[in-house]
């Protein structure tokens, strides 16, 4: 039964590489090796950013700001040679500027 199940195996692949070769085909792989180095650490995965209490006043425009408040994050068993990270900031975009993130 198995000596069965192997010429049946050979015969299916052969007759299905038959058919592959015979097609025009274009075959693109694209992507991206990543090392991810650091870790973050467990006190900075999640914490609260307080941006104070601001004045309507204070931002008369789009594209107002306010003070910049300054936090931290802790990364743990990074990789030999790693030299920097980035950071990103995922959340709802505001409607007015896709650029900038809604605040509750």
């Amino acid at each position: 039964m198995k000596y069965n199940n192997v010429i049946f195996l050979g015969l299916y692949l052969g007759l299905t590489t038959y058919s592959a070769l015979s097609a025009d085909s274009v075959i693109k792989i694209s992507g991206r090796v990543l090392d991810y180095g650091c870790t973050v650490s467990s006190d900075s995965l999640n914490f609260t950013v307080d941006l104070q209490k601001n004045s309507a006043r204070q931002f008369p425009t789009t594209g107002s700001t306010s003070p910049a408040v300054p936090f931290q994050i802790t990364l743990s068993e990074c990789s030999k040679g790693t030299t920097g990270v980035r950071v990103a900031f995922n959340g709802i975009e505001d409607a007015e500027n896709n650029t900038l993130l809604k605040l509750d």
